[in-house]
């Protein structure tokens, strides 16, 4: 099941955040592993607004989270998922285990949810800013994710670095001087703030991007996080 890159995707990203960097660099390692899943029950624990559906076409879609004015299809918490165990093919899981306190609580849950045999996609940072405050608690390692993992009965199949030296300082560098101009210049209309800081947020994430195409592989150990193909043990 491959799915090609997304031009409008891009664009979303490039123009209405501050993300762009990190975004992109996570589709495209998400769209890598996503295409070996067979799977069609697919559950989105912590879906947000859903930027990952597009991701199976064919599959039984299932997006869950906290708040209801995101439009999920169940509301739950990752602590707590309100759905039958041993019932999902897959489980997507992105860039939500370092805002549950009680992690490991969540992966108990997922692999609960799992049938004997389905997989887990799981991302989380490993170096990043402070972000959703005050519900921001852990940055993750490659082997710490892992460890966690294969404590609660999973196999790590693929494990996959997003980025490098150079996406991770363009990407801290965009984000923080967008962050910045936004609050000084609040005297200004939204519209007008958001359109002054693309002048500087777009050119930037286009070099930057492109300089971590080229680099990032120099420098292996400061990247921005990882993507962890996992599978729940076929035993009962």
């Amino acid at each position: 099941m491959a799915v090609k890159p997304n031009f409008l995707s891009n664009y979303y990203l490039l123009t209405r955040t501050f993300t762009f960097i990190p975004k992109r660099l996570l589709r495209k390692v998400l769209r890598q592993i996503v295409g070996t899943i067979s799977g069609k029950r697919i559950l989105d624990v912590g879906c947000g607004r859903q930027p990952y559906r597009v991701l199976f076409p064919s599959s039984l879609y299932i997006g869950m989270d906290l708040s209801i004015e995101r439009r999920p299809t169940v509301v739950g918490d990752a602590r707590s998922i309100p759905v039958k165990s041993g019932t999902v093919d897959c489980v997507l899981c992105s860039e939500v285990i370092e805002h549950v306190f009680e992690y490991r609580e969540a992966i108990k849950e997922i692999e609960r949810v799992l049938r004997p045999g389905g997989k887990l996609v799981l991302t989380a940072p490993t170096s990043w800013g402070l972000h959703y405050e005050p519900h921001d608690f852990w940055r993750f390692t490659p082997y710490s994710l892992r460890r966690i993992l294969e404590d609660e009965g999973f196999y790590v199949q693929q494990m996959e670095r997003v980025g490098g030296l150079f996406s991770l300082f363009g990407s801290r560098l965009v984000e923080g001087v967008a962050l910045q101009l936004w609050r000084r210049l609040r005297w200004l209309p939204p519209k007008m703030r958001h359109a002054l800081i693309l002048v500087f947020s777009i050119p930037v994430s286009l070099l930057f991007a492109g300089i971590g195409d080229l680099l990032d592989w120099l420098l292996p150990t400061d990247y921005i996080g990882n993507v962890v193909l996992a599978v729940k043990s076929n035993e009962q």
